[in-house]
């Protein structure tokens, strides 16, 4: 039975660390292949995640019983409210199941959170650690798609301008770069090496590069935004580390 938990929560870490790779996940076969493929596919590893993390329950209820945080009642009363959300709505069925071009609905709502709480029981410092590494490793593949279509050699998916890379919209594109420059920062913050600080920091500016190559307005306005509340953190909360202060001078400089 040991060696059988011992699989079942291997395979429950494992489909967690491929869900960063879900920006990746383009169908063609699918009307929409932008939204409807890699949600399916970030789903069905969600699916898997969470099931791993019931049956160990189940085996040990003690130590993987949900433990009580400020996140873990704040994405509870986002699902609550959500789910009243949801029976109130003009069209119940459709605020439950939304669309394949949207995605979203209640069922995203409840599938993000069975993300948290199997994330949060199942990934230990090592494994999270690899899933930002994954993270980082699909944001540069993207990348790569969007320097390609910033040269001509990969036509844009949406108009004629405006790169997307993977993603189909250059609004999500930017998004999506924003947070994984901020990821990239936020691993540069912890490295030892100053080789790898510099690394992670070139990763960071490749991103907020390609986010304004988007042309998008709204990338403009959150980055300073970004900057203020993350130096402002760093000054507050990170009294002990010098180079988390000197980041937040820095940004707050910005």
């Amino acid at each position: 039975k040991t060696i059988i938990m011992l699989f079942v929560r291997k395979l429950g870490v494992g489909a967690l660390l491929l869900t960063p790779l879900a920006p990746l996940a383009v169908y063609g076969g699918f009307l929409f292949p932008y939204t409807s493929g890699r949600n399916f596919f970030f789903r069905a590893l969600v699916l898997a995640a969470f099931s791993c993390l019931v049956l160990m329950w189940f085996r040990e209820p003690a130590r993987y019983s949900p433990r009580a945080s400020f996140l873990a009642w704040a994405v509870g009363a986002l699902a609550a409210a959500s789910a009243v959300a949801t029976a109130l709505a003009p069209n119940p069925s459709l605020a439950l199941w939304s669309t394949l071009e949207r995605m979203d609905g209640l069922v995203s709502v409840l599938f993000l959170s069975a993300f948290f709480f199997a994330a949060r029981s199942l990934l230990t410092v090592r494994t999270w650690k690899i899933f930002f590494h994954v993270s980082l490793t699909a944001a540069l593949i993207v990348s790569a798609v969007a320097l390609l279509q910033l040269s001509g050699v990969v036509p844009i998916h949406q108009g004629e301008l405006r790169i997307d890379g993977t993603l189909g919209n250059a609004s999500f594109f930017a998004a999506y770069l924003l947070l994984s420059a901020g990821l990239a920062l936020f691993i540069s913050a912890g490295a030892t090496a100053p080789r790898w600080r510099l690394v992670y920091g070139a990763c960071a500016a490749l991103f907020l590069f390609l986010a304004f190559a988007s042309a998008t307005r709204s990338a403009f306005i959150a980055l300073p935004a970004a900057l203020l509340i993350s130096s402002i953190a760093a000054l507050l909360l990170q009294k002990h580390s010098q180079f988390l202060r000197r980041f937040g001078l820095a940004a707050l400089a910005l």
